[in-house]
């Protein structure tokens, strides 16, 4: 009996997505679901593909310089130009990101016949506020060649049917979530948390790599706070527009999920000091953060929907770029005192377990496989 057709995921290559897709089980959350779906008999493979040769190179190069001139956004095109006949031939395409999502897009809407297409829009928000129309028609022919596009806010589904155009029978928006393997272990609702420290390495801890992080913010603050410790784990692109740093702050870069988990664990409350935005900028390291048991200041931009609210969570917010808001949530947490901390994560814990544990955008891959006749294996028996 032949193997069916795959479906194939194209993902954007960052450090932890490599390591993820080597074995390292706790980095899988960011495989939107691959490993769950292969678990359970669905025909998906990875897009790796091998560099092009120098005239499909100069091909995808090309491309690129048109989509960047119609759009303002370019993707990786040598990788979907150098897989181009495996991608044709796919049972359906997952593009986990606007780095896979604007090229394919691209070429089906210059005439090649593809597979359906499933795209994870994260961030197409980022657009300037004088994008042109021009610009954002273009946008929207591209968009509006996906089969299905899945977000992670209702804010941002909103942008892209006002601003963006996209029908809004192509769009769901969905909450994010982590499922519970790939998060520590959480106690269970009487476990006693003897197990935190008494005492912190650091004061605050703060984890990113999105350019939505705002880092003066929490810079300026640091100034004129001199005697507490802060900690920052950034991506490179982050780290390499920091300047020079208070003797006050440390930094770290490019660890696994695991090391990320410890630190954690180690810091007396953790912030995150993100802008205004409508995407899930934050949310990533929010549920690793509650999940570790440590409190948490969080900046309330658009994408934090109800579910995140901190009298649900335990986490203490400010509004965006609200620096007196930021101070009295930094403040606050100097202040607070462990009774108060250790009620913090239970509701912390709590609300991990029973909103953020799980992946509402899997059930959305299962039933677009479905809908278009891909089916796990062991359903067929």
């Amino acid at each position: 009996m032949s193997r069916p057709t795959p479906a194939i995921f194209i993902y954007k290559r960052t450090t932890i997505r490599d390591r993820a897709l080597q074995g390292s089980s706790s980095d899988s959350y960011t495989l939107y679901g691959l490993p769950e779906l292969q678990s359970e008999g669905y025909p998906v493979e990875v897009g790796r593909f091998q560099k092009p040769g120098k005239f499909l190179g100069w091909v995808a190069a090309c491309l690129r310089r048109v989509c960047v001139k119609m759009t303002g956004y370019c993707g990786d095109f040598r990788q979907s130009i150098a897989g181009l006949g495996k991608i044709r031939r796919a049972s359906a395409l997952v593009l986990t990101s606007n780095n896979s999502a604007f090229p394919v897009l691209f070429l089906r809407w210059i005439g090649f016949p593809l597979p359906p297409i499933f795209v994870i829009s994260v961030g197409l928000e980022w657009n300037p506020p004088n994008e042109s129309a021009r610009r954002l028609r273009a946008i929207s022919r591209l968009f509006n060649r996906a089969d299905r596009v899945l977000v992670y806010s209702e804010a941002e589904r909103d942008f892209l049917q006002s601003r963006i155009g996209l029908a809004p029978d192509r769009i769901v928006a969905v909450p994010f979530g982590i499922p519970e393997k790939y998060l520590p272990p959480i106690p269970k609702k009487n476990d006693a948390l003897s197990d935190f420290a008494d005492s912190y390495r650091w004061d605050f801890i703060s984890v990113g790599s999105d350019a939505q992080r705002d880092l003066p913010m929490l810079l300026d603050w640091v100034k004129g706070n001199p005697e507490v410790r802060v900690h920052l784990v950034l991506g490179e692109d982050l780290l390499r527009e920091l300047g020079e740093l208070p003797d006050s702050v440390s930094v770290e870069s490019n660890l696994t999920v695991e090391e990320v988990f410890l630190r954690l664990r180690e810091s007396r409350a953790a912030v995150i000091p993100v802008r205004e935005n409508r995407y899930s900028a934050g949310t990533t390291f929010l549920i690793h953060s509650l999940a570790c048991g440590t409190p948490t200041l969080v900046s309330e931009t658009s994408c934090l929907g109800p579910q995140y609210k901190a009298d649900k969570s335990g986490c203490l917010t400010y509004q965006p770029g609200d620096f007196q808001g930021f101070s009295r949530g930094m403040d606050a947490f100097l202040a607070m005192s462990e009774e108060e901390r250790g009620e913090r994560r239970r509701k912390g814990f709590e609300w991990v377990r029973t909103v953020a544990n799980g992946d509402p955008a899997l059930s959305e891959i299962r039933n677009f496989f479905e809908s278009h006749g891909i089916v796990a294996e062991s359903s067929k028996e």
